[in-house]
């Protein structure tokens, strides 16, 4: 018979967060926004330089998109990963759309050139605007949306 074995594990942070001389919760919040904000300003130059990446697909022909689908699908995952990071959720949200296109490329075969064309137009779009995500953004990612599901991508 198997013998259960249970572990307890230190919890560190509960020690110091509990502790007399340890640093205090609004501290370590206010450190960590800080961190976010450096991490953010490297976010944002990252997801400009990939942008910068697909800015000539936007015109490139059909045959080009779909033989330089993996390039672009690449791209753009690296992009979604990590916008929201930087506060581009427009970006990252419409990259995720792209990223779920070559998903369903790669699964079932299926390619529209003109979803894929849209979207990048979007990209140029929401990059112009700061990539954040507004009111009337929304109902682009919305109608992109409606489109992915229409065409038969899964998300």
């Amino acid at each position: 018979m198997a013998a259960t074995m249970l572990f307890a594990v230190e919890n560190r942070l509960a020690k110091a967060v509990q502790s007399e001389t340890g640093p205090r919760i609004c501290d370590l919040v206010a450190a960590a926004d800080r961190r976010l904000e450096t991490m953010s300003e490297s976010t944002r130059r990252f997801v400009a330089g990939k942008l910068d990446e697909l800015a000539p697909y936007a015109g490139a022909s059909n045959d080009t998109l779909l033989g330089e689908f993996g390039v672009i699908a690449r791209i753009a995952s690296h992009i979604a990963g990590v916008a929201d990071a930087g506060g581009l959720k427009a970006i990252g949200a419409i990259t995720q759309g792209i990223v779920a296109m070559a998903d369903s490329w790669a699964s079932d075969g299926l390619w529209h050139a003109g979803a894929l064309r849209l979207h990048l137009d979007s990209l140029g779009l929401a990059s112009s605007v700061g990539g954040e995500l507004r009111d009337q953004d929304q109902k682009v990612l919305d109608g992109l949306r409606a489109m992915r599901m229409a065409i038969g991508v899964r998300e």
